[in-house]
């Protein structure tokens, strides 16, 4: 059996290990299969990968809406750099609730964009059949039926022969929509977009509390001008938690809204790093979770100000050893 630790060592063995720039991504991605990706979604999808999950917002109030344009591509990306047992593995920690999220939320993106649902081609490419049965009452059968006949029509017979099966037998056969236990009447999906980009990162992969601290600490720096304290946290932050965490939010929620808050307002990595931390143990974060946020800056660089303060703000990305998945050209500090 993998465990969560090792999942996370065969991560940083390949893509999780570079630079922010799509072809820092796609090389490592590359590296990590022994030269070229043999899957054609993957090679598609990571030729266009993105730093961050708010990749273009220019002010505080288009964050929101940057991180929802991106999130198809970091949910693509995300699976597309994981090798094969990590690939595998993630089938297994994450949730029915949560792979019903992604689905609903991937799916109607794509909609909304008018763009091509990649993610299934590349399930339909790397997934047996019983996996991919696993994935229709979420996705929708017919998505994926036509996913397969894209990419891997060797697998309809299986993938039949596996919906047939009584446990597989109740999918949805149009396209997947999000879950009414996401929201309700005054949340967006924004929140739940991002716990999902962290969520299937290498890092917030390890767990749920993992993933969610991850967005605990993107809305305290990008989130909190935009929508104001009380809507980010108590509202916010609160269903995602009780969502996906229930029982939690009781015991840290107050906590929590102290860290973002104070967070929002830290100028400079010295504060910043200090409410990162508080944070994490906030949180109840392992120490392994803990150490990989401080050394690597988190995904997407969500705490960048850790890593730099523990780095005494002077380590920079060699050639010859690890990075740390941000570009220390354009992840910014203050924004």
């Amino acid at each position: 059996m993998i465990s969560r630790r090792n999942m996370f060592i065969g991560l940083t063995a390949g893509a999780v290990a570079s630079a922010a720039s799509g072809r820092g991504i796609a090389q490592d991605a590359s590296r990590a299969a022994g030269g070229a990706s043999p899957y054609r979604s993957a090679r598609h999808i990571l030729a266009q990968a993105l730093p961050r999950i708010d990749h273009g917002a220019r002010a505080a109030s288009d964050v929101a809406a940057a991180v929802h344009d991106n999130f198809p591509q970091i949910v693509e990306q995300n699976f597309a750099r994981l090798g094969r047992a990590p690939f595998e593995r993630m089938f297994v920690e994450l949730s029915d609730l949560e792979f019903q999220g992604l689905a609903g939320l991937y799916m109607r993106a794509c909609m909304q964009q008018a763009r091509a649902p990649r993610l299934l081609d590349l399930f339909a490419e790397r997934l047996d059949a019983g996996k991919l049965a696993r994935l229709a009452p979420h996705f929708g059968s017919e998505p994926l039926w036509a996913a397969l006949r894209r990419t891997s029509p060797e697998k309809a017979q299986d993938f039949a022969q596996a919906l047939s099966v009584p446990e597989a037998s109740a999918r949805i056969v149009g396209p997947a929509v999000p879950p009414a236990a996401l929201a309700g009447p005054t949340i967006d999906y924004t929140i739940y977009e991002i716990y999902l980009s962290y969520r299937t990162a290498p890092i917030g992969a390890l767990s749920v509390k993992a993933a969610l601290y991850e967005t605990a600490m993107f809305t305290g720096r990008y989130l909190v001008a935009a929508w104001g304290i009380g809507y980010a946290v108590g509202t916010a932050l609160a269903s995602v938690t009780e969502t996906y965490a229930p029982g939690l939010w009781n015991s840290i929620g107050g906590t929590v809204q102290t860290v973002v808050q104070s967070l929002s307002s830290a100028f400079d990595w010295v504060g910043q790093a200090a409410w990162q931390v508080q944070g994490a143990a906030t949180y109840g974060l392992t120490s392994f979770e803990s150490m990989m946020m401080e050394s690597t800056g988190g995904d997407y660089a969500v705490v960048y100000a850790w890593y730099q303060i523990r780095s005494g703000g002077t380590e920079k990305c060699g050639s010859n050893q690890w990075c740390p998945p941000w570009d220390p050209h354009v992840a910014p500090v203050n924004r």
